[in-house]
């Protein structure tokens, strides 16, 4: 789960009382009622000021949230975007800098807006990039060195008539590696590694339907590296994990897939050693990717360790996890789960669900099980459309950020979430629901009576129901829904406001960070 208190950058943008905005061209002094120009002021909750880029981690991330960090007065500066101007008509501003001056981002030229609303998408990063006129869109993300900067971005999640919320995110991805047997003794003298991406990539700022977008992809430019050093670190104690005498780590660009790493052994043979499922296809915003380097006989091999957001707090745990890597696997898991469920607790099925998951170590009575690869489900049941590939869901279901692909369901891909179960950093692309049925349906889950979903993602849903329909969840009484994201068209009788979930739900329920923007609705009555 994000932890934005903590960690997260949040911007409130004021101008006197009223949202203002920034364009291409300069923008005339236009006084507001109080005279002020317009200024960015970056608080985290509690009205502390946040960190900076002169406070770094031991990995050079850039940290937000630590007493005593400033931003550096007349220095640092962020790129500001608007989908329209001011009149909610024109082209709106792109690439606007602003400068930290008495703590608050601002411009002198800018002045207040009379109605921040026109602006629409609100959008933001840091550190601002000079020389970018916005005609492609096209951002610098790396340092002279050849390394990637740790851009760090944020999207409008609220409009108001007083104030636009950003919260800023690790826009990339980074890489652990942690030499194992056959690496460990060779890794004393070797100050860095090669990590090599697939694809040459860039990074750019498009503006799309009403919504601005930080989109990071390949690039024909003969200049961009492919090939990045991951640099020693000695002694690493990882959030209170057990101390670690040498890791490497690399900050890459996301949506990028690692082809290799090359180290020498302790027999001093360089070895080039591909990620296989240790390392999901394509690396994901905002997460960082410790695995773990050996040798096994004469063969070296990647062993994925557990994955977790870069802006969570949370522990990197390097521990290595049983978990589901093949379709076949997860067939094998649904089947077996869902007799567990249903109330068959021989040992042969706890035996099966071993396979792919542990008891969680906070409540022997719950197990958690993972997602190890990227699983696509056309063929899943023989090509059978089931009602709910989870009849119900009661322990942990952690994604890893791994996708699951190309669903077909008469349902959600959860029956029910019930007290206990938990769904989290899963994604979904890709997913048709067609049911005759006039009970709440959602993509994630058709009922939650408990339990928690966080920090899934769920595109291109296609939803066509004859009941209430919701991007998430059709109809939820009980339970944590937090920091999701969906895309997608829904045809159904209803739809909550936020269309979250088919229902609205009741005040028991926490539903919040969720991000639906890009789903449509249409009734069918």
């Amino acid at each position: 789960m994000r932890t934005f208190v903590k960690y997260g950058l949040f911007l409130f943008a004021a101008a006197g009382s009223m949202l203002a905005g920034c364009r291409n061209e300069s923008a005339p002094g236009a006084e507001g009622a109080d005279g002020g120009p317009f200024r960015i002021i970056a608080t985290i909750e509690g009205n502390e000021t946040v960190g900076s880029r002169v406070l770094k981690d031991d990995f050079g991330s850039y940290l937000s949230g630590v007493e005593g960090g400033r931003f550096e007065e007349g220095v640092d500066q962020i790129g500001f975007y608007s989908l329209h101007d001011e009149d909610g008509e024109g082209e709106g501003y792109s690439n606007y800098p602003l400068t930290y001056s008495n703590g608050s981002f601002s411009s002198q030229e800018l002045g207040n807006i009379e109605h921040p609303g026109n602006l629409g998408y609100i959008f933001a990063y840091y550190v601002y990039e000079a020389g970018n006129d916005g005609s492609d869109g096209k951002l610098g993300i790396y340092n002279a060195d050849g390394t990637v900067k740790d851009v760090l971005i944020a999207g409008s999640a609220e409009l108001s008539s007083s104030a636009v919320t950003l919260a800023f995110e690790h826009a990339f991805s980074m890489l652990f590696i942690i030499p194992g047997d056959g690496f460990a003794e060779a890794a004393g003298s070797q100050d860095g590694i090669t990590v090599v991406i697939r694809e040459k990539m860039q990074a750019a700022v498009e503006k799309n339907g009403d919504g601005i977008s930080f989109v990071v992809g390949p690039s024909q430019d003969t200049d961009i590296p492919t090939k990045f050093v991951a640099r020693k670190a000695t002694d690493v104690d990882l959030a209170g994990q057990e101390n670690i005498p040498v890791l490497y780590y690399v900050i890459l660009p996301s949506n990028a897939e690692v082809d290799y790493i090359a180290m020498e052994n302790d027999a001093d043979e360089m070895q080039y050693v591909r990620p296989g499922t240790a390392l999901p296809e394509k690396l994901a915003q905002g997460y960082r990717y410790p695995v773990s380097i050996r040798m096994e006989g004469t063969t070296p091999t990647l062993w994925p360790l557990t994955f977790s957001e870069w802006d969570s707090g949370e522990d990197i745990v390097l521990q290595e996890d049983a978990g589901i890597d093949t379709p076949e696997e997860f067939e094998d898991w649904l089947t077996a789960y869902n007799a567990y469920t249903g109330g068959n607790t021989s040992d042969e099925t706890l035996a099966e669900l071993a396979q792919y998951g542990t008891r969680d170590a906070n409540d022997e009575t719950k197990w958690v099980f993972r997602l190890n690869a990227n699983i696509d489900c056309s063929n899943l049941l023989d090509g059978a459309v089931a009602a709910s590939l989870v009849t119900t869901l009661k322990d942990t279901f952690d994604g890893r950020n791994h996708t699951l692909s190309s669903l077909n369901l008469a349902g959600g891909l959860i029956g029910t979430v019930a007290e206990g179960g938990i769904l989290t950093g899963l994604n979904i692309e890709g997913i048709t629901v067609t049911t005759e049925s006039t009970a709440a349906t959602g993509a994630l889950a058709n009922s939650m009576t408990g339990g928690e979903i966080t920090d899934c993602s769920v595109t291109d849903i296609r939803m066509d129901a004859k009941g209430a329909v919701g991007a998430l969840v059709g109809d939820a009484t009980a339970g944590t829904i937090t920091d999701n994201r969906a895309n997608g068209l829904l045809f159904g009788a209803s739809s909550s406001a936020d269309r979250v979930t088919g229902t609205e739900p009741p005040a028991g329920v926490t539903c919040s960070g969720n991000r639906c923007s890009g789903i449509i609705f249409q009734s069918v009555n």
